[in-house]
């Protein structure tokens, strides 16, 4: 017997006219009271143009679009340093402390994030299966992704190969310009040692990244990256030792210094349209405090 399908599809509202937030939702909403309201606001289940927007008076514009995410799970701990963040029939997006792998080397071996994942889905289907959609270093920390099904993982990869957009928080050890920003063009690819070199292979998938440096003091300098599509293995990591400023604590490719004893790299944010609803999807997640103690 197939589960019952308990989820509902997310609903999508223009704004037509300035207006509070609260008084927008209870006009649009008739069949919510007040009260409910409160509770979806306070829930961050509210988005306005893909960010959450929790304030009653938030000031509504003509042209914007607002969002409510209906089956957005409340973020919950499935495991230490294992943050459950979205689930919905296609699913799952999960933050991850650094340290953690993703996916394991060798099944039953290792703990991960699949491993915890599906322990935690099974006491809800045991039948379920995961299937890896967007994955991340072991070293890193922020959001990944699992599919629910091998029929949606081959649709969600393409859709976040051709319309993804992630963005992470790093600290590189040196002092940019403060506000700089650049753009980052490289060619890489992996050793029989599984480390990542530059090399000027035509062949070799060229990859981009846009950054922008958030804040700096003479050692180091906070900075943001944008990268798009199909990422490559240490591609951010790359990128950074590219423009000469390696991320902190990444002994592997250049950094001489690790005082908060990880890598500071955190992938912040994941944009994407959803090959199922074809609405452009936003998860998103704070930095790590460790990072802004350091700069």
């Amino acid at each position: 017997m197939t589960p019952k399908n308990n989820f509902k599809k997310d609903s999508v509202l223009p704004v037509t006219q300035e207006c509070e937030l609260m008084d927008f939702l209870i006009t649009n909403l008739p069949h919510k009271n007040r009260n409910n309201i409160k509770s979806i606001l306070k829930n961050r289940q509210v988005l306005v143009d893909g960010v959450v927007q929790t304030p009653f008076n938030f000031l509504l514009n003509p042209g914007e679009e607002v969002s409510i995410k209906w089956n957005k799970s409340a973020d919950k701990d499935i495991s230490t340093g294992i943050r459950l963040m979205h689930e919905d029939s296609n699913f799952y997006v999960v933050h991850k402390d650094a340290g953690i792998l993703t996916y394991p080397i060798k099944q039953g071996l290792q703990a991960s994030v699949y491993s915890k994942l599906l322990h935690y889905a099974k006491r809800k289907n045991p039948k379920v299966r995961l299937y890896l959609v967007k994955s991340l270093d072991k070293d890193s920390s922020g959001l990944v992704m699992f599919a629910k099904s091998d029929k949606q993982q081959g649709p969600l990869i393409e859709a976040i190969n051709a319309t993804g957009e992630f963005v992470y928080s790093a600290v590189l050890e040196g002092s940019m310009i403060n506000g700089g920003t650049g753009e980052s063009k490289i060619r890489i690819y992996e050793s029989k040692a599984f480390k990542m070199h530059f090399t000027d292979d035509p062949k070799s998938e060229l990859s981009t990244c846009e950054y922008e440096v958030v804040n700096a003091n003479k050692q180091l300098s906070a900075v943001r990256f944008v990268t798009k599509g199909n990422e490559a293995k240490h591609q951010v990591r790359m990128h950074a030792l590219d423009i000469g400023y390696p991320v902190v604590g990444d002994k592997k490719y250049g950094s001489n210094s690790s005082p908060i004893k990880r890598l500071a790299l955190h992938r912040n944010k994941i944009t994407f349209t959803n090959p199922f609803t074809k609405m452009v999807e936003h998860f998103e997640c704070a930095k790590p405090r460790k990072f802004s103690r350091l700069i």
